[in-house]
C-alpha cells in the first residue's frame, strides 16, 4: 500500500525557500502515521519484553509446584491376565502412566513385546491419564540393532503426538557386554533413529551406579532430560554425568487402587527444563578419617560383646536375616529386604524374592504380603537395580 507524497508549496521569494525533499508530509497522511507508528513501537517493545518475562514465569511457578504423582507398568501388572481398571487408577491421583512397548528386539532371544500395551495405552488416555511408553533396552551387537529396535518401538506406539501423550523414554540399565565406547554409540543410534521417527527427543531412564560405571559418567546426553532411579532417598540427587536436574524420579514401590500388584512410584517435574539438585560436596579427608576411626571403635566394640555374649550375638544375626519394614516418601507398603548376595548377584530387574518373572510377564505363585525393597543404587558390576515390581 502507497500514501501519497504532499508536495511543497511553490517558492517564494527570497534565498530562504524551502525545498521539498526536506519537507515533512502534510495533511491527513502525517496525521495517520504518526500516532500508530508510536503506538506500534510501543506495543513491539512490550511484546518482546513481556513474552519471555512470562515464559519465564511460568517455569518458575511449574519449577515451585509439586512434582505430578505418576507410574510406570509392564505386563507384570497384569497377573492372571486381569486389565488394570483405570479409571481408578485415576481416582487415586495418579496423573500420569509409563507403558513398557517393547524390550530389546520385540521377540526372542533378544527380548520381547508387552501385549498388554495397546489396551493399557488405550485405557490410561480414555481416564485422563497422560500417558508414555518407554523401550527397555537391550544393547549388543551389531550397534544397528538399536536403529531396528527403534524401528520396532514406534511400529507398536505410533508417533506419541497426541494431546497427553509423553515423551518416548530408552529405558537404559544393562550393558549388554558393549564397552562404555559402544554402549554410547548404541544408545546415540537409538536416539537418533526415534528422533527421526517421531520428532520428539527421548528421554532417558537410568541409575546412578550403571551410568558411572557402564558408560564411565559420560555427559554426552546431557542435551535430554533424566529419568532417575533413586530409592529410600529424600532427593534424586546426586545425578550423574554432571546433569543439574531431573525431570522425572523413581523413587519407590507403592499400592494403586485399579492395579492388583505392586507398582513402580514416580513423580514429574512440571517445569520444562526440569528440576534442579542441589549441588552436593564430596566429603572431605578429614571426614572419611574420622568415619573410618568411628567405624573402626564401633567394630572393636561389637567384636567385644559378640565374643562376651554370645547367645545375645546369635539372636542378633538372626534378626537381621529376618524380614524389616519401612516406609517409603510417597507410600505405606511395607516391605521386606533381601539377602545381601542376591543384591549383589542380580544383574536384571528381576526381583529377589520367591517370585519369578519373564518378559512376557508370566508370574509365579507367592505370599501375597511378600515384598522387596528397591536399594539406594544399583550393582556396581551389572548397573541394575533389584526392584519388587519387574519394568521388564
Amino acid at each position: 500500500m502507497s500514501f501519497p507524497i504532499a508536495t511543497a508549496p511553490a517558492p517564494g521569494p527570497g534565498p530562504h525557500a524551502v525545498s521539498s525533499t526536506c519537507r515533512r508530509p502534510s495533511g491527513p497522511t502525517r496525521g495517520f502515521l504518526a500516532p500508530w507508528s508510536r503506538l506500534g513501537m510501543i506495543l513491539l517493545a512490550v511484546i518482546v519484553g513481556v513474552v519471555p518475562l512470562v515464559a519465564w514465569a511460568e517455569d518458575v511457578a511449574a519449577a515451585a509446584a509439586p512434582p505430578s504423582p505418576g507410574i510406570d507398568i509392564a505386563s507384570y501388572q497384569h497377573p492372571g491376565n486381569v486389565p488394570i481398571e483405570w479409571t481408578k487408577v485415576r481416582r487415586s491421583g495418579i496423573k500420569f502412566a509409563y507403558i513398557k512397548a517393547t524390550e530389546g528386539s520385540g521377540a526372542k532371544p533378544y527380548g520381547s513385546t508387552n501385549a498388554w500395551f495397546t489396551r493399557d495405552w488405550a485405557g490410561a488416555g480414555a481416564a485422563g491419564i497422560a500417558r508414555g511408553a518407554y523401550h527397555f533396552a537391550q544393547p549388543r551387537y551389531p550397534l544397528s540393532s538399536a536403529d531396528a529396535d527403534a524401528r520396532r518401538f514406534v511400529a507398536l506406539t505410533g508417533p506419541m503426538n497426541r494431546a497427553g501423550d509423553l515423551a518416548p523414554v530408552l529405558d537404559l540399565e544393562i550393558s549388554g557386554g558393549l564397552s562404555s565406547t559402544a554402549l554410547i554409540q548404541w544408545t546415540q543410534r537409538w536416539i537418533a533413529t526415534m528422533t527421526a521417527l517421531t520428532g520428539r527427543k527421548p528421554i532417558i531412564y537410568t541409575g546412578y551406579a550403571f551410568w558411572k560405571v557402564s558408560l564411565k559418567d559420560t555427559t554426552v546426553f546431557n542435551g535430554y532430560q533424566l529419568w532417575m532411579a533413586r530409592y529410600q532417598s529424600k532427593t534424586p540427587g546426586p545425578l550423574p554425568g554432571q546433569w543439574t536436574a531431573w525431570k522425572m524420579w523413581q523413587f519407590g514401590t507403592t499400592r494403586v487402587p485399579g492395579i492388583r500388584t505392586l507398582v513402580d512410584a514416580d513423580v514429574m517435574c512440571m517445569s520444562g527444563s526440569g528440576c534442579v539438585v542441589p549441588v552436593q560436596k564430596p566429603a572431605t579427608k578429614a571426614s572419611t578419617t574420622s568415619s573410618s576411626a568411628k567405624s573402626s571403635s564401633s567394630t572393636t566394640k561389637t567384636a567385644g560383646a559378640k565374643s562376651s555374649t554370645s547367645k545375645t550375638t546369635t539372636k542378633s544375626t538372626t534378626s537381621k536375616s529376618t524380614t524389616t519394614k519401612y516406609t517409603t516418601a510417597k507410600s505405606t507398603t511395607a516391605k521386606s529386604t533381601t539377602s545381601k548376595s542376591a543384591t549383589s548377584t542380580s544383574s536384571t530387574k528381576e526381583p529377589s524374592t520367591s517370585t519369578s518373572r519373564s518378559s512376557s510377564g508370566t508370574t509365579s505363585s507367592t505370599k501375597k504380603t511378600t515384598t522387596t525393597t528397591k536399594p539406594a543404587s544399583s550393582s556396581a558390576t551389572s548397573g541394575t537395580k533389584t526392584t519388587s515390581t519387574s519394568r521388564r
